[in-house]
């Protein structure tokens, strides 16, 4: 097995996580990561093909915590939505301790956005290009991960980058008003100060 290593906030806090890579067909990757909403479905089998017979779909500690999140998010309590996102990664690491790796890695990238776009609430830029990071490399065409680090870099004086992530999200969703909105706001500005915009919300 190979090792690296990635980072995860836990709390307020930086931590460093083991990451193994299992090598066989298919390579498979534990990681110390985000989350988001679907499961997996469950194994198909003749026995489970008509709708009666199908196994229910089971929720899993990691997406519980991730509910609870969104909820503290949409109730304007992003502090305490962080912190709760920090819990389902942790969740995630108990995954990998168990053996029962369920979360995806569309899951674990919206964990990191959505926890995200409380920094972008509470003020962190930092924090919050730091999580659109790690989701974008879980997920790399995630606008709702650009639009916030667009977000947060303009904040930081970095609207060149913001630019980028702008004009990147475009070229996937070419009709997404936010990101035509803030690229035309930007590049508009011709060279003047740029201040932070809500081009992004939670959401995913």
């Amino acid at each position: 097995a190979s090792h690296r290593f990635v980072r995860c906030l836990s709390g307020e806090r930086l931590a460093w996580h083991l990451l193994v890579t299992v090598a066989r067909a298919p390579a498979i990757t534990l990681e110390i990561w985000p989350a988001a909403a679907a499961h997996r479905p469950a194994p198909y089998s003749p026995v489970g093909a008509f709708p009666s017979q199908r196994q229910p779909v089971m929720t899993t500690p990691t997406m519980e915590i991730k509910v609870e999140a969104n909820a503290l998010f949409k109730a304007g309590k992003y502090l305490e939505a962080s912190e709760c996102y920090s819990r389902a990664m942790a969740s995630c690491v108990d995954e990998v301790m168990s053996g029962s790796i369920v979360t995806t890695d569309e899951q674990k990238a919206s964990i990191f956005a959505n926890r995200a776009a409380c920094w972008l609430k509470l003020g962190d830029h930092a924090q919050t290009i730091s999580d659109c990071d790690a989701a974008l490399e879980l997920k790399p065409l995630y606008v709702s991960a650009m639009l916030r680090r667009a977000t947060a870099l303009e904040a930081t004086g970095e609207t060149a980058r913001a630019c980028e992530d702008l004009r990147h999200a475009l070229t996937i969703e070419p009709a997404n008003s936010r990101a035509t909105k803030a690229l035309n706001r930007m590049q508009g500005a011709a060279g003047a100060p740029a201040t932070a915009t809500s081009a992004a919300a939670a959401g995913s």
